[in-house]
């Protein structure tokens, strides 16, 4: 239910902030309406933390002269301010969330565990979103859940669960699909399963989609997980074998 918080008469002491997907605000268990200039300031001040006045007008209006952007700034505030969310709790000049405030994207093992169990069916930060400072904690927030997913991925095969690790590799390459680390998971969780075909086929499938994208093969250190020299027609007699597959 989309609600505003100023219509409470008791403050709002929790908060959760959805970056991943969309962006969605809640007081409690109430959807919030928020405007686009303070859902804007609301994100930065998630993603970046505590940060000088003047910057980050610069950073939201950076097409206005100094002032102008420091005036639309304190508008976004006063807005929020009547929605009981006030980013300027903290010492002058810095702004900043309140800690009553959680945000989705600080919580890499949680969106690690949505993707397991299939919760999750958006990672991208803000997607929508094209201001030069997104883009830049895009590619960052990517990055970290990448590196979460794989690192779930080695516990759960260190703990003998290679379903797990699976699910958990397969989800970092409908990321990036061109990750050979994320490739290589794949492979060892085949192999622990005992399905050498599968493995096999997975290297082949990743060989060919290296030479078609980047126009190199994948490294021996992933080819030689799964055995075969893995060169010319070893490579298509392979294929044949191990039963045709695609790399999502």
């Amino acid at each position: 239910m989309l609600a505003s918080p100023a219509d409470s008469p008791h403050p709002i002491s929790k908060w959760r902030l959805q970056v991943l997907g969309s962006f969605r605000l809640s007081a409690g268990n109430t959807v919030v309406a928020i405007p686009l200039s303070g859902q804007r300031l609301v994100a930065i001040l998630a993603l970046r933390g505590p940060s000088p006045r003047l910057q980050v007008a610069g950073l939201l209006w950076p097409d206005v002269p100094e002032g102008k952007a420091l005036g639309c700034l304190r508008t976004a505030m006063w807005r929020l301010r009547r929605l009981q969310l006030d980013v300027a709790a903290r010492p002058h000049p810095e702004l900043a969330l309140p800690s009553s405030v959680a945000v989705d994207a600080h919580d890499p093992v949680g969106v690690v565990a949505s993707w397991r169990d299939g919760s999750q069916h958006s990672s991208e930060l803000l997607p929508g979103w094209y201001d030069d400072w997104v883009l830049m904690e895009r590619e960052r927030i990517r990055q970290m859940l990448l590196h979460a997913s794989e690192q779930a991925a080695e516990d759960s095969l260190a703990r003998g669960e290679p379903e797990t690790a699976l699910i958990l590799a397969m989800a970092a390459i409908a990321v990036d699909s061109l990750r050979e680390s994320a490739h290589r998971l794949v492979v060892r969780a085949h192999l622990v399963e005992g399905n050498v075909g599968e493995a096999r086929r997975h290297v082949a499938d990743v060989w060919q989609l290296m030479i078609e994208e980047l126009g190199v093969p994948p490294s021996a250190e992933l080819c030689d997980l799964a055995g075969g020299s893995w060169r010319g027609g070893e490579l298509a007699r392979d294929r044949k074998s191990a039963g045709r597959g695609t790399v999502q």
